[in-house]
Order: C-alpha cells, then sequence, then structure tokens
C-alpha cells in the first residue's frame, strides 16, 4: 500500500512560509483509520534542494523526541508528488490563539494556568537539549531556536506541547546555518541570537520567558515600530513596561524568577530547562497548591468552545468517508487546487498580521495600506502571467509544426538555418518564462527562488535576502552593477553549459542578468547608507541561500511623505541615489522605515516619470523624529519645486 493510499489529506488548516498542514488521517486494513496532521511542503519549494533537506531535517529530529511535552512525528513521507511529515492530531488550539480568544472575551489566563503551561512546555525542551544519539551515544544537541506562542500546542485535554522544530539546532542536520544568519522570529529571539551568536539552551530559556512574560501582561515584550526598532530592544533587552503594573497579581517572587529568565546575559539565566520548570512548579505549589491540569482543560475548552465543536463536525466528517469518497475529495481538491492557490494564498497573507487582534497584530494603517496595495497588484500580475503562459504555449506549439516540416528536408544548408531559428526561438522562450516566473516571485513576495528553474542547464550557488532589501554590492572588491543599488532577493549562479566558471546574477527587478566573476573562494560585501556593512565569505563548493538583516549605524528616523498637490496626480521619487525609488501619489503617503536620525538625504523629484530631468529638482533634508506617533513629515509641491517639513 503505497504513501498515497495510506494517508487522506482532508482540509488545509494553515499554511506558513515553506509547508502546509492538514487535517488528515491514517487508513489500513480491516477498516483502521486514525487522524493525524500531516506537513507538506510546498509546491514551489520541491526542486529546491535546500527547502528539502531542512523538511527532512525537522523529521530526522522530530521522529528521535518521543515525549509527552512534545508533538510526536510518525514518519516521512512521499504524499501527492511532494514531501510530507506525519504528526500527532492535537486536539486544541496553540497558545496564540487561545491567548487572542482571551483577549476578544476580555478574560486572562490565570497565573497558575500561565506557569504550568510554561512548565510543561519547559520539561519537553528539557527532553529535547539533553537527548542522546542512540547510534553514537552523544548529546545530539538540539536547540528548538523558535520558540513562540504559535509553537505551543494546549489540547482540550489541558496537555501542552511544544512543536515545529523546522529551525531547530543540532549536531547531525543535513543543513547548516551559515554564519552571520539570523533564524527564527525577531521578538522572541535571545540577544545573542539575535547578534548571530553562539546559541544554547539557555537561548529556548529566554523565549519561554518572553511568552510567559506576554501571558502575564496581556500585550507584547519586544514590539518596536518597525523592525530595526524590535531588534534594538531584543539586543538590548530593554523593557519599558513594568510587568506587575500591568499584573498587580504578580507578586515579587515570581517577578524574581521571570527576571532571572529574561536576563541579557545567558550565564545569568536558568542553567537548564529543568531548572527553570523547578522554580515554576515550586512557585505553584507554593502559592496554587490545589490547581490542577483539569483547571486549564476546563478554561481551555470555555474559551476554544466554538473551536471545539467545529473540529468534533470535521473529525466525524473524516472518519466517516469512504474510499470513494476519499478519492472524490483528493480529485476535487488536486483540480481546484491550481486554480484557488494564489487567492488563498494572497488572502493568508494580507490576513497573516491581524490573526491576534490588538494582541498580536500592527494596528497601524501603514501596514493596512500595503497589504492592500500587494493585493491590488496580484490581480494584475496574474494576468501579465496568463498572457505569458498563452504565448509560451502557442511557441511551443509552432516549434512544434517547425519540427515536423523540416523532417522532410535533406539539404545541409536547410537544417543548418533551421538549427539556427530553433535556437533562436528557444532563447525568447527561455527569456519570456524567466519573465513570467519573476512575476510569479514578486506576487509571492516570499523567499524562494521558483522562477530561476527553468533556466536551462543553471545551478544555484548563491541566494540572499536583505532587510533592508535594497543594498550595494561588491564581490571580490568590484562593484556590481556600477555601485547603483540591487533589489535583493539576489541570486547568483552558473551556468553549467557555458562552463563552470560562467556566473550571472539576479535581483529582484532586473531586466537582464549581470556577468560576476567568482573565484573558488570569494568576499562578498552588502553595504546601504546609514547601515554597516556586512561581509560574507562565500566558497563555490557550499551552497549559500540564506536572509541577513542589516544593523543600521545611527538610530531610524521614522519619515512619512506626502504628495500636496491634487492637479498632479503622482511624482517620481527618487532617494540618495537609488536607495528608495517610487511613485509617490497624492492621498497616498509614503512610508520610509530605514533613513537614518540626524542626517542629511537627498530626495530627487521627477513630476514627469522616472529620470525626465524637465520639472525636476532635489531637496536635502535632515529627518528628526524617533517615533511613527510622530514621523518626520515632509510634503512634495512639484509646481513650486519645493519640499517642506510640516508638523502634522
Amino acid at each position: 500500500m503505497g504513501s498515497d493510499s495510506r494517508y487522506v489529506l482532508y482540509k488545509k488548516v494553515a499554511r506558513g512560509g515553506m509547508a502546509e498542514i492538514y487535517l488528515g488521517k491514517q487508513v489500513g486494513q480491516d477498516g483502521f483509520q486514525r487522524v493525524c496532521c500531516i506537513k507538506r511542503i510546498l509546491p514551489h519549494h520541491i526542486d529546491q534542494a535546500e527547502y528539502v533537506k531542512m523538511f527532512r531535517d525537522e523529521a530526522h529530529i522530530g521522529k528521535r523526541l518521543q515525549h509527552a511535552n512534545i508533538v510526536r512525528v510518525e514518519g516521512f513521507e512521499e504524499l501527492k508528488d511532494s514531501y510530507a511529515i506525519i504528526m500527532e492530531f492535537v486536539n486544541g488550539g496553540d497558545l496564540r490563539a487561545l491567548l487572542s480568544h482571551c483577549e476578544r472575551q476580555n478574560v486572562r489566563l490565570s497565573i497558575p494556568m500561565a506557569l504550568f503551561i510554561i512548565a510543561e512546555a519547559a520539561r519537553g525542551l528539557h527532553y529535547a537539549h539533553t537527548k542522546i544519539d542512540d547510534l553514537t551515544g552523544k548529546p545530539m544537541g538540539i536547540i528548538h531556536r523558535d520558540i513562540s506562542p504559535q509553537n505551543i500546542l494546549i489540547s482540550f485535554e489541558g496537555e501542552v506541547k511544544v512543536t515545529d522544530f523546522g529551525i531547530a539546532d543540532a549536531q547531525n542536520k543535513l543543513t547548516e546555518t551559515k554564519p552571520g544568519i539570523v533564524k527564527g522570529k525577531y521578538a522572541y529571539m535571545s540577544p545573542e541570537q539575535i547578534t548571530s551568536g553562539n546559541v544554547d539552551a539557555r537561548t529556548d530559556i529566554f523565549a519561554l520567558t518572553i511568552v510567559l512574560w506576554e501571558m502575564l501582561a496581556m500585550k507584547r515584550l519586544f514590539q518596536g515600530e518597525s523592525e530595526f526598532k524590535t531588534i534594538e530592544m531584543v539586543r538590548s533587552v530593554h523593557i519599558d513596561k513594568d510587568l506587575r503594573d500591568l499584573n498587580p497579581r504578580v507578586d515579587r517572587a515570581l517577578y524574581k524568577i521571570i527576571q532571572k529568565g529574561l536576563s541579557k546575559k545567558a550565564n545569568h539565566r536558568y542553567k537548564d530547562a529543568s531548572e527553570f520548570e523547578k522554580s515554576l512548579r515550586n512557585y505553584i505549589h507554593s502559592k496554587y497548591s490545589n490547581f490542577t491540569v483539569n483547571d486549564l482543560s476546563e478554561f481551555v475548552k470555555n474559551i476554544l468552545k466554538e473551536r471545539s465543536e467545529k473540529m468534533k463536525v470535521e473529525i466525524q466528517k473524516l472518519l466517516k468517508m469512504n474510499i470513494t469518497d476519499q478519492q472524490s475529495s483528493r480529485n476535487t481538491a488536486s483540480s481546484q487546487q491550481k486554480a484557488t492557490e494564489e487567492k488563498k494564498y494572497a488572502q493568508q497573507e494580507a490576513s497573516s498580521d491581524s490573526l491576534h487582534s490588538k494582541f498580536f497584530s500592527d494596528s497601524k494603517s501603514r501596514k493596512q495600506s500595503h497589504i492592500s496595495n500587494k493585493s491590488k497588484s496580484s490581480t494584475s500580475s496574474r494576468s501579465k502571467r496568463s498572457s505569458v503562459g498563452a504565448s509560451r504555449t502557442s511557441r511551443k506549439g509552432s516549434m512544434k509544426k517547425n519540427s515536423l516540416n523540416t523532417k522532410n528536408r535533406t539539404s545541409g544548408l536547410s537544417y543548418l538555418l533551421y538549427k539556427i531559428r530553433n535556437f533562436i526561438i528557444k532563447t525568447t522562450l527561455i527569456g519570456v518564462i524567466v519573465s513570467a516566473g519573476y512575476g510569479y516571485y514578486k506576487y509571492k513576495d516570499s523567499f524562494h527562488f521558483y522562477y530561476l528553474k527553468y533556466i536551462a542547464g543553471g545551478v544555484s550557488t548563491f541566494a540572499l535576502k536583505t532587510t533592508p532589501n535594497r543594498v550595494k554590492i561588491k564581490i571580490n572588491n568590484n562593484s556590481i552593477n556600477n555601485g547603483r543599488y540591487l533589489s535583493t532577493p539576489i541570486v547568483i549562479r552558473n551556468n553549467e553549459q557555458k562552463g563552470l566558471n560562467n556566473f550571472f546574477l539576479f535581483h529582484n527587478g532586473s531586466k537582464k542578468p549581470i556577468n560576476v566573476n567568482l573565484k573558488q573562494k570569494n568576499n562578498i560585501i552588502i553595504y546601504r547608507k546609514g547601515f554597516k556593512k556586512e561581509l560574507i565569505k562565500f566558497e563555490l563548493t557550499k551552497s549559500f541561500n540564506n536572509q541577513m538583516i542589516l544593523e543600521p549605524s545611527n538610530d531610524l528616523s521614522p519619515t512619512r511623505m506626502r504628495l500636496k498637490n491634487n492637479r498632479i496626480k503622482s511624482v517620481w521619487v527618487e532617494i540618495n541615489d537609488g536607495e528608495e525609488a517610487r511613485y509617490l501619489s497624492y492621498n497616498r503617503p509614503w512610508d520610509l522605515k530605514y533613513l537614518s536620525y540626524g542626517i542629511y538625504h537627498t530626495f530627487k523629484i521627477y513630476p514627469l516619470g522616472p529620470g525626465v530631468r524637465k520639472g525636476s529638482y532635489t531637496c536635502k533634508l535632515k529627518p528628526n523624529s524617533r517615533t511613527w506617533k510622530a514621523p518626520f513629515m515632509i510634503d512634495i509641491f512639484p509646481e513650486s519645486k519645493k519640499c517642506k517639513i510640516s508638523k502634522k
């Protein structure tokens, strides 16, 4: 019995950057069936070796962790033309959803409930941290590195389980995290993790204490007005709120436990998760001796009552499905998936920042505006891809027809002309496909390079996405793109058909690849005005595919730009010689997140469009705001060729 027949995909319940999760079931002989969760790698990552290795790592680590407080991984399968991790089904919800429902219903988790959840999670993590490899007898060295509310599951029976070891660190992984690369969620990192330092079990303890603080406060701990503000808060462990003011029931003894877990220096924290768990349980026993797991169970059932009832119905439907229904369900899902995949993905992306009401979302209007613009652009992007696909189909048809017509030709000259013509058609076709894939990439706005697989003979060598995404690059002291800014992601590939030393660079927004010269060992410098330079040492024998955060050399100044003339609907604005560039439209302000505080920046205004000098002018301004509550306001007056600073 193959994997496709042993497992049934019933309903998609979640989707992330690398995989999607289904409610499903395992079926067997004599009517055997069991509900499970199936985590399947996304279709556009199947051909990316790096993602498949990461997926295998997660399955490999998870399958060896058999503990009551860790979601059980039961297997790694090839399922529906993809790879899937089979996991136990936890009937309940994640902590993020629980906190969101608490806020909506204006209730809190009690202190013993919060402490019990964290103690149980710490127990599971200590098991993972100290797990011994059965084969070698050596510690596996597992560090989760992504502890956050969504990765802590709570069942309706009060069970607590840690999940998602997708970016966990371990000694025997297939993939290795590159130096200087940050993985995880910024707001739940430790200072050493966010600065790309060495991490150990105390990193997970820090993240777990952040979750505890947020459960008691019902507020985010490290949430700045921008990514960089958040990173700075974590790096310095800047806590501007007193937990005892937010929750008067937190006494001095509990406050000390939390303070120790949030120590900036790792050696000042608990030495391991077991010690942290012991402190929490001792506090519960001394202050809340009557608390039992049934108290948590009843609370979760009450708060997530609607979800519980819906899940009962879904499970009944799943278990009642017979073989015919299962086949019909699979066929229907397969036929509808291609038509609806992008629409669903766009909706999920648009709603991802508002999943948790005020507690887990940024309510700033600029983010909603960004999501709105992104959704609008997706429609035109899809129509462009459709037209490209149609032209590709017609060209393939004409190529087949021409091939048939030339079979009867015996002239060597005719055959040579046919070969040349066919080469030109194929070359053009590759360009069209690359363009189509590039549009697909821009629409998805996620870190993958789906479009590049169409380039004949191309092998991905170097792939990098940065924050901020526009940077300058030097490779072995040679400036790329004549020293102008490039938009990441940046991909360097070699064309094996032309020799191993023939490399070309793609960047987001490029119309054609840029030829680059690489050595066996290369120094790649990433830099941008107002940010510290980053050096990447890159060897041809090792692939590089990751994300990097540039560290600002000065404070960043939240800046908002507005067009103040309704007769001119839009102007083109370039900042600092191409550092940022876009159309500024009337009644649609532009929020600039990456301008340095107290430094002059150059703004070039082109009322007639990019590069048209007629009517263009330049302004130099020095942003001096430190908060989005009162950003540095720049008003653009193209008719009078002025830029004014507004206090409104």
